[in-house]
């Protein structure tokens, strides 16, 4: 049977394996919010490695377990929070905000897990919201 020539889930014709993996709407949902998740983890124990946010853990990442807030005198970081600002916007629920309170500055950390064809489209659309 010729590959090409057959639908995918999402009933299009052809098929490649970027569009199953990334592309597939039918099977993306699922999968790739899965997929960041798991990276948007290990970005987040590692900010909290590197901040002293967490008491020397060792956790290995796949084992780790999230906490919503995590705190210090000088530092809060948030998971997955809403941010409520003076004026509304499309995009206010990043996957973390660090809050500095020395310097009084809070970077927001967005993640995306793209594959090669989508990067482009994705830092756009990352960049807008």
């Amino acid at each position: 049977m010729d590959v090409s020539a057959r639908r995918t889930k999402c009933n299009k014709v052809g098929i490649t394996i970027e569009h199953t993996i990334a592309g597939c709407s039918s099977l993306y949902e699922s999968a790739s919010l899965r997929q960041h998740n798991q990276m948007a983890k290990i970005i987040h124990q590692q900010t909290a490695i590197m901040h002293k946010l967490l008491n020397g853990s060792t956790t290995l990442y796949y084992r780790y377990k999230l906490e919503l807030v995590l705190g210090s005198t000088n530092m809060i970081l948030y998971w997955e929070g809403s941010i409520v600002i003076w004026e509304k916007v499309d995009c206010n629920r990043p996957d973390m905000v660090l809050i500095v309170r020395e310097n009084t500055t809070a970077p927001v950390i967005d993640v995306a897990v793209p594959l090669a064809h989508n990067l482009t489209k994705t830092e756009i659309k990352k960049i807008m919201n």
